[in-house]
């Protein structure tokens, strides 16, 4: 087994506990996975995977492979960033990781000029909440809402945030005995602690696991929500409630690996959308 497709099916198969795990990670077909292994078995001239009715299990020599693989997955992966990092060139691809909602109420317009400011570069825009991993170049630079960016990484805070409380517009909460509430699945209880200290009863109408979801319910007037201030004051149908005080939030932070940072793409990324996010740090707190 001495060519690197044969390890990274196997790591693949490992890492997803089965040929359809694989498959999809891989972006090819179950069969063709199946085939690899097999191949990959009659080369090396052993058993890499026992078949379980729970998926496939390594053996000692699929153990051992396993461990090679993700050796030289990591030496290629460091090689990988390197070479990015001394590409000085402002073309090629450039893939970029940005919560949806900062696309659709902050950066939207920016991205767009980035584009034609720059024609040859590349640019993809993952529009995903999920932490990519940077190391691995799932993404090369990462827009992330975060309290603790990691120390693995390499960038600046763009700008510090506010939360406040917001309802669809007409909501009186002077008026309101009980008051309903949009909650979400991530906060640490039901109904946040500066809530329920209000002296008003508070009953849950809705739980979401997402805040487009949370923003829709609450502009159509299932209940009052907390969402960051620079969605809450660009959402047209929404009005804070300035009864209820107004929060800190997690920072908005640019990053890469440190191996990219002279990479002439990134550094051309991270300058403009800087630029750009400084001026207009006011979105993110109530003046």
């Amino acid at each position: 087994m001495q060519d690197w497709d044969s390890l990274r099916i196997i790591l693949a198969i490992a890492r997803a506990g089965g040929l359809s795990g694989a498959a999809r990670e891989l972006g090819v077909t179950h069969a063709t996975i199946s085939r690899q292994l097999a191949r990959a078995e009659d080369r090396s001239g052993s058993l890499l995977f026992d078949r379980m009715p729970t998926g496939l299990q390594p053996t000692t020599a699929g153990e051992a492979a396993i461990a090679t693989a993700t050796d030289v997955e990591q030496h290629m992966l460091d090689l990988g960033r390197r070479l990015a990092g001394a590409d000085g060139r402002l073309s090629g691809p450039l893939s970029v990781t940005i919560p949806p909602l900062i696309i659709a109420h902050v950066l939207a317009d920016d991205l767009t000029e980035f584009a034609r400011t720059y024609p040859e570069i590349e640019l993809s825009v993952l529009g995903d909440n999920a932490v990519l991993n940077l190391n691995r170049r799932e993404a090369d630079i990462a827009i992330r809402i975060s309290r603790d960016p990691g120390d693995s990484l390499w960038g600046r805070k763009l700008a510090d945030q506010q939360a406040a409380y917001y309802a669809a517009d007409g909501f009186d909460f002077a008026a309101c005995d009980t008051v309903p509430l949009v909650s979400f699945s991530m906060w640490r209880t039901p109904v946040p602690k500066a809530l329920g200290e209000n002296e008003k009863d508070i009953t849950i109408t809705a739980t979401c696991d997402d805040m487009p979801s949370a923003v829709a319910l609450v502009k159509a007037g299932m209940g009052i929500t907390r969402m960051p201030v620079f969605v809450g004051e660009t959402t047209d149908g929404l009005t804070r409630i300035t009864e209820l005080a107004i929060e800190p939030y997690a920072p908005i932070w640019m990053l890469t690996h440190a191996d990219l940072k002279k990479s002439g793409k990134v550094r051309a990324f991270m300058e403009f959308m800087g630029e750009r996010v400084a001026k207009r740090r006011g979105m993110f707190v109530v003046a």
